[in-house]
């Protein structure tokens, strides 16, 4: 293990302590209530690790959309553990490396407690949700947006390949989803604000939600490549005629030198 590896691993570690510290701390029983949101959140964060989608190496599911909602209905600790919980089945089914399975631990401890500290911030207690439906609403909104910002980075600075810059990743990894992402913040902050009118039933929907979000998610995929695929042809189309351009220049040169310096000067113009 080098050097650099050491304090990465040192700070993992820190932040996983200090991630736990904090669920532990802010939790109490209430949060764990009613407990058949806990276990529906749950089943459908561990059953959208099966329909991952990969896109530039990173493997994208809509569990994400299940953790923001306990960040918001129960709060910072059983975010975290329905996470935690949802990395291990994802572990157990993909057979993924035991560094890997370490990683998602980790990442999926700190950004639920993170995003539950920040929605209890922002909207106060989860109990108390009804008091303003529209502001807690918008609040989830907030809330999704930056963690998946944050979720973001932790996998990068986790997974990333040292002869990839963060730059790139951002600009051709996150900033084509975003539109998506944002697209499914405002239908589970949807979900949240029917959830304040009906309760736990509502929460079905997010089953919808999850579909729209998997449909919306791997259509804009396929648009981007589809769209550097074309960008692609084009480049190869514009060498093609340079080519064949600069072989008609030639073959006027060995006929007539004038019209082929003139020929030259107008395409050197024209580009």
């Amino acid at each position: 293990m080098t050097r650099r590896q050491g304090r990465i691993l040192g700070a993992q570690v820190a932040l996983f302590a200090a991630a736990v510290g904090v669920a532990v701390q802010s939790s109490d029983a209430g949060d764990w209530r009613p407990l058949e949101l806990v276990i529906l959140l749950f089943v459908l964060a561990a059953g959208s690790e099966v329909m991952t989608i990969e896109f530039r190496g990173f493997r994208i599911s809509a569990s994400f959309l299940a953790i923001v909602l306990a960040m918001a209905l129960l709060g910072p600790a059983p975010a975290a553990a329905i996470g935690v919980a949802s990395m291990l089945v994802d572990g157990l089914v993909n057979r993924a490396a035991r560094w890997q399975v370490l990683t998602n631990v980790w990442t999926y401890t700190l950004f639920p407690v993170a995003g539950g500290v920040m929605m209890m911030a922002l909207a106060g207690d989860p109990r108390s949700y009804g008091s303003d439906a529209i502001g807690f609403a918008a609040a989830v909104l907030i809330v999704f947006m930056v963690m998946n910002a944050l979720n973001f980075v932790l996998v990068v600075l986790t997974r990333r390949a040292p002869s990839i810059s963060i730059r790139d990743v951002v600009v051709h990894a996150f900033l084509p989803v975003l539109p998506a992402e944002f697209a499914t913040g405002l239908l589970t902050a949807g979900v949240a604000l029917v959830y304040s009118r009906i309760g736990v039933a509502a929460v079905g929907l997010l089953a919808v939600v999850i579909f729209i979000f998997q449909y919306l998610f791997r259509a804009g995929v396929q648009a981007f490549e589809r769209g550097e695929e074309l960008g692609k042809r084009t480049h190869e189309l514009a060498a093609l005629q340079v080519g064949l351009l600069s072989t008609v220049v030639q073959t006027l040169s060995m006929r007539d030198a004038m019209t082929a310096r003139h020929s030259a000067a107008v395409a050197r113009y024209a580009r």
